[in-house]
C-alpha cells in the first residue's frame, strides 16, 4: 500500500490494452464519484502531462482529440502541447486531467469501509489461495491481492515494483 498511484492513458492497441482501457474507464468513473463524495479518501484530481521522446504512433493515432481521448479513458480535458515547450527531445505531448491517490490513506478508507460494513480481516501465510477457504467454515470470499498469482502463470504483477520476498494481506469475510 506504500506506493504511489497516478492514473496514466495507455492507449488500447491490442486486445490485453484494450481491456485495461476498460478498467482505466471503469476506474474514473470511480475515482471521480469517489473524490467528489468522499473527499477525506485520500484521491486529488490533478492536471497531467505525458511528453513522449520516441515517436510514440499508437498514443499519436489514438489521442488525436478530447472526444476520443475521453471516450477511450474516461480522462478529460486533453489538450495537445507545443513539441519542444518544455524539453527538445519531446516528440509528442498532451495534457490531460487525471487522479493522483495517497495509497495508503486511500487503503485505510476501504479497509474502514469494509470493516464498518461488518467485514473481517485476518492476516497469514498461505502456500496455496485455497487455503484460505479453510480458515473458518463460512468465508464468502477471498481477495488475492499478493500480486503473484501463488504459481498461476496468468497473474503477474505488470507495473510498479515486486520481489519474492513482498508481503501481502488477504481479506476474508465471514
Amino acid at each position: 500500500m506504500w506506493a504511489g498511484a497516478h492514473v496514466r492513458p495507455i492507449p488500447a492497441t491490442d486486445k490485453q490494452l484494450s481491456r485495461e482501457a476498460q478498467w482505466l474507464k471503469h476506474t474514473t468513473d470511480v475515482l471521480r464519484t469517489q473524490a467528489q463524495e468522499e473527499p477525506w479518501a485520500g484521491i486529488t484530481q490533478l492536471p497531467g502531462e505525458e511528453r513522449i521522446g520516441v515517436v510514440d504512433e499508437p498514443y499519436r493515432a489514438r489521442y488525436t482529440s478530447a472526444e476520443a481521448f475521453e471516450e477511450e479513458t474516461g480522462l478529460g480535458g486533453w489538450e495537445p502541447l507545443r513539441v519542444g515547450q518544455s524539453n527538445e527531445d519531446t516528440k509528442f505531448a498532451f495534457a490531460y486531467n487525471t487522479f493522483c491517490i495517497n495509497s495508503p490513506v486511500y487503503c485505510m478508507n476501504l479497509l474502514r469501509k469494509f470493516i464498518v460494513g461488518g467485514g473481517k480481516t485476518v492476516e497469514i501465510s498461505l502456500a496455496s489461495e485455497w487455503e484460505a477457504f479453510s480458515v473458518t467454515e463460512d468465508v464468502a470470499f477471498v481477495v488475492n491481492a499478493s500480486g503473484t498469482g501463488f504459481g498461476d502463470t496468468n497473474c503477474f504483477p505488470t507495473k510498479g515494483r515486486y520481489t519474492e520476498k513482498s508481503s501481502f494481506l488477504l481479506y476474508f469475510v465471514w
